[in-house]
């Protein structure tokens, strides 16, 4: 992985969380300096939702969805962005279900 590539998805990481603090204000990036502290998910202080963020070329594969190690009723929420596309959000459909029913 080339050292741009790394920069771009570290700026949406941070992009994401400065969204995500108008419902969770203490959002950030999960950094993960250690192989034992990999979880698989790239935001901290997001409730019950472990997001993992994707920034490349084109969106990244919905089964990227899989990465973050979640416990139970946690969920994990998958952020992707292309270039010169918008960002989609990937959930699955009973975790959204639940969102919708309980908020977050």
């Amino acid at each position: 992985m080339g050292i741009n590539v790394r920069t771009k998805g570290h700026s949406f990481e941070r992009e994401i969380a400065k969204l995500m603090r108008c419902i969770f204000p203490n959002a950030r990036r999960h950094l993960e300096y250690h192989k034992e502290d990999c979880k698989g998910f790239d935001l901290d202080n997001t409730g019950k939702l472990k997001i993992q963020c994707k920034r490349g070329k084109k969106y990244a594969p919905l089964s990227k969805i899989k990465e973050p190690q979640c416990k139970e009723g946690e969920m994990p929420v998958l952020i992707t962005k292309g270039d010169h596309e918008k960002p989609i959000i990937a959930f699955y459909l009973e975790d959204w279900l639940k969102l919708t029913q309980e908020g977050v």
